[in-house]
């Protein structure tokens, strides 16, 4: 299975835990492979600076596969925020890239990495059918994601 990593656990797949957990993950199945989505490359690109930018591009196409979103990636995703906005006034509210990603994992069969309550929301209110996985981030882990 291929796995979609939003941006929650690449960005800190340093964290030994973290690492482990991913690790462990791959080690369950010989498919199983890590990918990122096109909206997760963007915004991974927005922690580089300059010519940093353009390197790490690089360094990323050549780590993982790149999942595109297409037009039904869109709609898919628009469906999502319809539905979450009925369930409650700020559900539909979840960042853009993390919609996608959760519409390209649906249309292409592909579970969820993640670390942050968002894909939990979307998956509980979004209408589709979403294989995921939340890694959990040691005690010391940094107050921004202990908190979502």
């Amino acid at each position: 299975m291929r796995w979609l990593v939003d941006t929650s656990a690449w960005s800190r797949r340093g964290i030994p835990e973290v690492r482990d957990q991913l690790k462990a993950l791959l080690e369950e199945d010989d498919a199983h492979e890590l990918v990122l989505s096109g909206p997760v490359l963007l915004e991974l690109l927005t922690g580089p600076q300059g010519a940093a930018v353009a390197a790490e591009h690089a360094q990323l196409r050549d780590a993982v596969a790149i999942v595109a979103p297409d037009d039904e990636t869109v709609r898919l995703a628009a469906q999502m925020m319809e539905r979450l906005a009925l369930a409650g006034p700020e559900h539909h509210r979840r960042p853009v890239a993390d919609l996608l990603t959760a519409a390209l994992a649906h249309q292409h069969g592909y579970g969820l990495v993640h670390i942050d309550r968002d894909f939990e929301l979307i998956a509980e209110h979004g209408g589709l059918d979403l294989t995921q996985r939340r890694l959990h981030l040691p005690e010391s882990g940094d107050a921004l994601s202990r908190r979502r």
